[in-house]
């Protein structure tokens, strides 16, 4: 099954686990261009106490990005 999925989709689930074991709500995402190539990624960091900008990155309880191309 994990063999099945693209790198890509890999990337992202990678970055969800990582956010799932620092006790974060499980979220992984990767930007791509029109080749396919990762460009930027990230992960949710909300509960994430280790993270440096922890103080931050609480305040809000929710954010989120969408990107839309046609």
């Amino acid at each position: 099954m994990w063999s099945d999925l693209s790198d890509i989709w890999k990337e992202s689930f990678s970055l969800a686990w990582e956010s799932f074991n620092k006790n974060t709500i499980p979220i992984g995402a990767v930007i791509v261009d029109s080749q396919d190539n990762i460009i930027a990624w990230g992960r949710n960091r909300i509960y994430d106490e280790s993270s440096k900008n922890f103080k931050y990155v609480c305040k809000p309880l929710m954010n989120t990005l969408e990107i839309i191309t046609e």
